[in-house]
């Protein structure tokens, strides 16, 4: 369970860092929401360089897709496969995935999953 720290100005985006301590190859993220504590909008990225969460700056980031999601308390899943392993290319690898979440529908921005 995860949630953010939400903020008294109203809807602000946050982020989740999670960090496998090993290159992998993601294909799909599957996220389960509390209802009333869901961002419309996410955004996925993958670390692009460093090897350590305290190596995660703005300029290491790749963004990778961007999902509408909807607002319940189904697990809803979110497909990363990349386009050149579909080609029969070498598949995206990555050590860490950055998920931003915006348009929060909770009046204090506050995103639970």
């Amino acid at each position: 369970c995860w949630n953010s720290e939400g903020s008294p100005n109203g809807k602000t985006s946050s982020f989740l860092v999670i960090d496998f301590g090993r290159t992998v190859r993601p294909i799909e993220i599957a996220l389960q929401f509390q209802a009333g504590f869901v961002a419309e909008e996410l955004k996925v990225f993958r670390r692009t360089q460093g090897t350590t969460a305290s190596a995660a700056k703005e300029e290491e980031w790749a963004e990778l897709a961007d999902f509408e999601v909807d607002d319940d308390h189904e697990v809803q899943s979110f497909p990363l496969a990349d386009q050149t392993a579909l080609n029969g290319q070498e598949a995206m690898q990555t050590n860490a995935l950055k998920l931003v979440f915006d348009e929060c529908t909770d009046f204090y921005g506050r995103v639970t999953i």
